[in-house]
């Protein structure tokens, strides 16, 4: 039985065995498949997809809603990150450390604390566009 062949967005030849990558046929992995595959951590969710809710498999607390994983498996939030009080591994009240990223405009000890994953001087946000040199021109000595 010949297998029928047809072009994804990408230009990419499809087969009914999946992608003709280099290595040969690559199963499509979706987010929606019922299946765990691709850069998935879990069925469905965690890496290039959906972020998992508690109990899923995870590999960092990116993967989590929670942005909480323990021992690769999502955990509930922290109390702590919603107690309303700079505590535990926060870096401002209730984010950062171990709770969800910081806005814009909330203290952090690293670009991992932000939600923009810029941290500047302790304070997540967009870093401001370079300044250029400036250049001071001065009149020749005379002597």
């Amino acid at each position: 039985m010949a297998c029928s062949t047809t072009t994804d967005p990408e230009g990419a030849a499809v087969t009914d065995a999946g992608v003709q990558g280099e290595r040969g046929p690559e199963v499509l992995a979706t987010c929606t498949d019922g299946a765990k595959n691709g850069s998935e951590t879990d069925v469905d969710c965690g890496g290039s997809c959906p972020k998992c809710v508690t109990g899923k498999a995870c590999g960092s607390a990116t993967d989590c809603v929670t942005a909480s994983c323990t021992a690769g498996v999502c955990a509930a939030q922290p109390t702590s990150c919603r107690d309303g009080t700079k505590n535990a591994s926060e870096t401002d009240v209730d984010c950062g450390g171990a709770c969800p990223k910081c806005a814009n405009g909330k203290a952090c000890g690293g670009a991992t604390d932000c939600a923009s994953g810029t941290c500047a001087r302790g304070v997540c946000g967009v870093l401001p566009p370079s300044c250029a040199p400036t250049v001071r021109r001065t009149a020749p000595r005379r002597t």
